[in-house]
């Protein structure tokens, strides 16, 4: 538990300190403040403040203060643990941990845990909330542009590139130091935290991107580490860009097999994956004209469909568990030319999210790109003809070349082996961080419980009714295997 009668004054300034030069004020500390308005929950106890760590740590004297929002929601339990749980979101760049700070009391993941433990939902630097945010409306506004003037929506490498430099130039002007907003700084963000707050030992829970983070803070700060809850992880040694097409493949093609081993599925859906794959290869040729809603304006648009909007659009949305059922009759309206199937699956490709484009673009650029090869992005293995020569990269490769690049040590590419006990999730059919990633992060934490969940996509504990309970139990006994009868 933390202790709230200490929590809900400031706290005083105790361990890792370091000076800053221009104010001359100790870092790192924590300032607690009114929570926003629009993070105020309907119900519950929730505290708000502000983090405040150097923006670049390798350079103190030079830096400025940056401020990371953090949400602590209080246990309902009248003796809480002494560990709370620390959770932060994927991505990076996707909506705000901290906006959960407004629902957080109908999110069923969070209020068990709640049970036993506080709950910190941790904002990572860049984010919406905290300070300052790498946010890109320049990024956002190419693509509603592009959107019925291109094909799938997307802009031409020249308006994309443009904007860019844009987002770029603006975040420099305010002195933002686009390269320190990396794993390495964040895991810092985070051993701050616990230092602050003076926390004995504590469990972290991450999700997709997120989990790759927290296993940055295993690889350099272990001690303050009771245990970890892996979701969907993304591991520093897979190569996302290179193997993109050929995970989102695989998902598919157990689909495609699972619709051939059912009798009525295979009745009334004959032939699925070769209808398919045809009609991939005539939307290379002939791209498809399908309606779609303008998420800025409302009226109705006309866009342009190829083979890559199309298979694009079907990973999106098979890495959702809700919409497997619905599979075989999706697939077989797109090939049936049935075009509010093709809307129901290109909107959401075409929506401008909240999104911290500068936080994507510095994590990418930074600590995936340095280590993949380019000219394997288009080359792939175990998969169909029709995908060969077809590229999905997280954000366009031309943007490497203007974007600030910091000195990526080899290690960032490596593996992180922990003796820390850990519990890691995966989903059977997860198109997006497959379950060949929670393996690889499996091979070497050796107290390790991995659990893949059949007929399951992209993360447990949110969509899995399962996933919470197999949480809760691992954080109470984290050295035994989770037993739970959901399973």
């Amino acid at each position: 538990m933390i202790a709230w009668a200490l929590l809900w004054p400031p706290f005083p300034l105790r361990g890792n300190v370091c000076s800053y030069s221009k104010e001359f004020q100790a870092l790192p500390r924590f300032e607690w403040t009114q929570i926003p308005e629009e993070l105020r929950p309907e119900k519950g106890e929730v505290r708000f403040g502000y983090l405040l760590v150097p923006e670049n740590r390798n350079h103190p004297e030079d830096s400025k203060i940056i401020k990371l929002a953090v949400a602590l929601l209080k246990s309902t339990s009248e003796n809480p643990r002494k560990d709370p749980v620390l959770f932060t979101t994927g991505g990076p760049g996707v909506l705000s941990t901290v906006r959960a700070a407004n629902y957080f009391h109908k999110v069923p993941f969070i209020t068990e845990i709640m049970k036993d433990r506080d709950f910190i939902l941790f904002e990572q630097r860049g984010a919406k909330y905290s300070i300052p945010n790498l946010l890109g409306p320049e990024i956002d506004e190419v693509f509603l542009s592009s959107i019925g003037t291109h094909v799938n929506g997307e802009p031409d490498k020249k308006g994309l590139l443009q904007a860019a430099q844009n987002l770029k130039s603006r975040l420099e002007k305010t002195g933002i130091d686009l390269t320190a907003y990396n794993s390495t700084e964040s895991a810092a963000d985070i051993e701050d935290l616990r230092k602050v707050w003076h926390i004995s030992h504590w469990n972290l829970v991450g999700i997709s991107y997120s989990c790759r983070l927290i296993l940055e803070v295993l690889r350099h700060y272990p001690a303050g580490v009771r245990a970890v809850v892996l979701d969907s992880p993304l591991p520093p040694d897979a190569n996302w860009n290179e193997m993109s097409v050929e995970n989102y493949w695989s998902a598919m093609s157990r689909l495609f097999a699972r619709c051939r081993e059912n009798d009525e599925i295979n009745a009334k859906y004959p032939n699925l994956e070769e209808r398919f794959l045809a009609l991939l290869q005539e939307a290379r040729r002939q791209p498809r004209e399908v309606s779609a809603s303008h998420p800025s304006t409302k009226k109705a648009v006309r866009i342009k469909v190829d083979d890559r909007g199309i298979f694009q659009a079907l990973a999106a949305y098979i890495g959702q568990t809700r919409k497997l059922e619905e599979f075989a009759s999706v697939v077989h309206n797109l090939c049936q030319g049935n075009t509010f199937a093709m809307n129901y699956l290109i909107d959401p490709l075409i929506s401008p999210k909240d999104f911290s484009w500068g936080m994507a673009y510095s994590f990418w650029i930074n600590e995936e790109l340095p280590f993949e090869d380019f000219r394997k992005f288009n080359e792939h293995k175990n998969v169909p003809d029709q995908l060969r020569n077809m590229e999905f990269t997280a954000i366009p490769k031309e943007i490497y070349d203007i974007w600030p690049k910091r000195h990526s040590g080899p290690s960032e590419n490596q593996p992180v082996h922990s003796q820390v006990p850990a519990l890691i999730l995966g989903g059977e059919l997860d198109p997006d961080t497959p379950p060949a990633f929670a393996r690889m992060v499996a091979q070497h934490l050796p107290n390790s419980h991995l659990l893949i969940f059949k007929d399951r996509s992209h993360l447990q504990i949110f969509s899995n009714p399962c996933g919470k309970i197999i949480v809760r139990e691992f954080l109470n006994h984290p050295g035994a295997r989770p037993e739970g009868g959901c399973l």
